[in-house]
């Protein structure tokens, strides 16, 4: 007798195998089996029971399955009993006798009683789970248990919101939210399906500009929102060379502006504190001014230029990007001279500049691998191999990607039928952060828990037997980087094996 699943929750169903082997026979006509279960914790569910052509019984928790016929094939579940949990604790199943019979004996023999190996199986029946309906706005566990206390927290980014009233239902009825000294709020015994709302607004930063040019800048709002892109228009007149000096949000200097046509944008996720721009200008006889992805890289350039001399701009080229600069004079395009040192000559200068500088991601080092076959689809594994500069990562479709210690390089898992290395390149673009380090080839802890054990094996033999189709906060893509233990690119059968004689070899963490 044997389950595959002996932890399940109030409600939820277990399989109960009996199983049958003979190692000189390959199969049985007549048997008889009795199985005892716990009625304070378990239903048996006879109609869902795959049992064949068997009668059964059930009687004061004793279930007993009478069969005769055909020759029926030996194997690991010829009976497949199942029961619904209804009380939590402990349920023991028993395997009370079996005995069996072929058709040639029947006419001499009995039927003849067979060893029970286990007789007992205990399930441990936890309490009802209800799900949680929580806003985006917030974080917490998908699920509670019944009885329990359900705390959530606000998002990652509340710092830049300003958030309103926060409240819950509890089986569609109100229910207290209580605020909690470290920023989190708890329901208290919870009962029932839980639904949270509630709201925020961003937050609003005051925009201030400096410099000699600062009152040249005209019609640019005093006023930035956090998450909504800001502009303004670099002043340009006659006689004059204008010049962005610098950014400044909440008091550190900010580079990765963009500028085309003079307007100059910052992103709105850059947008976490008051804003504080320098603008100058002086007179020249031509203008220079630089725009475009890259514009940031030739920080603190010369904006003057004079007639007949030639100009020579200077960038700073940011780690994992590729530049291209040109430019026009006068508004007509010309040959820029590329010097190989990161600085660019324009011959003979005649009239107003304006170079453009930008830049893209380095892809060279993008590759992509079969990782995992799910259910009607596939996992596949994204890398990236580039050199970033300090606080800035990789990232695949705006979202950071995971720098590998085993890989020594970035990576990223994406769930989809088919995926070529131009399709993910374009997906991959650079953004500020810290790497999130993930150590998936030293101590295989799959699961994350700090203990090295069988139960990553078993979370990795769960993925490369689909039994997840998605990523969950349960089964995070995290996780699943960390299942390639043996580190060939792929999660399969063989991670599973390293891990466990990683544990069997005493070397486990």
């Amino acid at each position: 007798m044997n389950t595959l699943n002996k932890e399940i929750h109030v409600d939820e169903t277990v399989d109960v195998n009996i199983g049958v082997s003979n190692p000189d026979a390959a199969t049985f006509a007549a048997g008889e089996v009795k199985v005892q279960f716990d009625t304070d914790k378990l239903t048996f569910n006879r109609d869902e029971s795959v049992i064949g052509n068997a009668t059964v019984k059930e009687e004061n928790g004793i279930i007993t399955l009478e069969d005769y016929g055909e020759n029926k094939n030996f194997g690991t579940g010829v009976y497949t009993l199942k029961f619904t949990a209804k009380a939590d604790g402990n349920a023991a199943i028993t395997l009370l006798s079996a005995a069996f019979v072929n058709k040639e004996n029947a006419a001499k023999s009995d039927l003849i009683a067979a060893t029970l190996n286990p007789n007992v199986l205990s399930i441990s029946v936890k309490k009802k789970v209800y799900n949680v309906t929580l806003p985006e706005i917030f974080t917490g566990s998908a699920t509670v248990e019944d009885g329990s206390d359900y705390t959530f927290a606000k998002s990652a980014d509340s710092a830049n919101y300003d958030y309103g009233t926060i409240s819950a239902t509890v089986n569609g009825v109100e229910a207290e939210v209580v605020a909690n000294e470290d920023g989190t709020y708890t329901i208290a015994n919870v009962t029932g399906e839980v639904v949270v709302t509630g709201t925020r607004t961003a937050k609003v930063y005051n925009v201030t500009f400096a410099g000699n040019a600062a009152e040249d800048v005209v019609g640019a709002a005093n006023k930035a929102t956090y998450n909504e892109d800001y502009q303004f228009t670099i002043p340009a007149a006659k006689g004059w060379a204008y010049k962005l000096e610098s950014i400044v949000i909440g008091g550190k200097s900010y580079s990765g502006y963009s500028v085309a046509d003079s307007v100059c944008t910052i992103p709105g996720a850059a947008i976490t504190g008051d804003i504080e721009i320098t603008v100058t200008k002086s007179e020249t006889i031509v203008s220079v001014t630089v725009e475009g992805t890259g514009a940031g890289a030739a920080e603190g350039y010369d904006s003057e230029a004079k007639v007949g001399e030639d100009y020579v701009l200077t960038i700073t080229p940011e780690a994992g990007y590729t530049y291209t600069v040109t430019a026009t004079m006068g508004g007509s395009t010309i040959e820029v001279i590329n010097n190989g040192d990161n600085t660019y000559t324009v011959k003979k200068v005649t009239a107003a500049l304006v170079f453009t500088v930008n830049h893209n991601a380095i892809l060279d080092g993008v590759a992509v691998e079969d990782y995992l076959t799910l259910n009607g689809t596939k996992m596949w594994l994204v890398k990236n191999n580039t050199t970033l500069a300090e606080g800035k990562v990789s990232s695949y479709a705006g979202k950071p990607m995971f720098w590998s210690e085993q890989y020594q390089t970035y990576c990223y898992l994406v769930i989809a039928e088919t995926l070529s290395d131009e399709e993910a390149k374009a997906e991959i673009g650079i953004m500020d952060g810290e790497k999130v380090i993930i150590n998936n080839g030293n101590n295989m802890d799959v699961n994350g828990t700090g203990i090295l054990d069988a139960s990553d094996a078993q979370l990795v033999y769960n993925m490369y037997n689909a039994v997840y189709n998605e990523f969950t906060s349960d089964v995070t893509m995290e996780k699943f980087l960390r299942a390639d233990a043996n580190g060939d690119n792929k999660v399969d059968v063989k991670d599973a094996e390293v891990i466990i004689n990683k544990i069997l070899s005493g070397k486990a963490n």
